[in-house]
């Protein structure tokens, strides 16, 4: 979701003739009669329609509602927890051991954390970034199907993250369990 507010480098309580003034300095700077680079002429109509959503009371109230939602179902919890299933033949279910094991985690990016910033050149707006970890895993001897594992996670970036491992075990007829 678009901030608005940013797009204009507005405050979220800016009223009317704030954002018009913010309006119109942008514009002067992003019109493409002043310069034809594509890229300004996007953000000239990131600014109108950032404008045109601002400037119009009931707009911006309903704006200011999607914006909260978005911003509340974005924000992660003090302790994550992730799925992860992990698929084993019968015979490394039945002998378990060590295995390695690898997941891709969205991190909250270090540059958006407070805030949405269309232009971050980390996270290209997502404000997530995508990290792969690696770690290994101890599987005891005779699990079976659909077991559940807890790991946690120690990484610098990470805190109080949690895999949920559902062991899944293949069910390849020709083996000889």
């Amino acid at each position: 979701m678009k901030d608005y507010y940013k797009i204009l480098g507005v405050s979220r309580t800016a009223n009317y003739q704030e954002i018009k003034k913010a309006y119109r300095e942008k514009s002067k700077i992003y019109h493409p009669d002043v310069c034809s680079n594509k890229e300004y002429k996007n953000k000239f109509l990131e600014i109108q329609e950032a404008y045109e959503i601002l400037r119009d009371p009931k707009k911006r109230n309903k704006y200011d509602i999607q914006l909260m939602q978005f911003e509340q179902n974005n924000v992660c919890s003090s302790k994550l927890k992730l799925d992860f299933d992990l698929f084993l033949s019968f015979e490394e279910a039945y002998y378990g051991g060590k295995f390695l094991a690898k997941m891709p985690i969205k991190i909250p990016c270090p540059n958006c954390t407070s805030h949405l910033d269309l232009f971050c050149s980390l996270c290209k707006g997502s404000r997530f970034l995508e990290k792969v970890y690696h770690f290994s895993l101890y599987i005891p001897p005779k699990i079976k199907n659909g077991a559940i594992i807890t790991l946690p996670i120690k990484d610098k970036d990470l805190e109080n993250i949690y895999i949920k491992i559902r062991v899944l075990i293949s069910c390849d007829l020709t083996s000889p369990f």
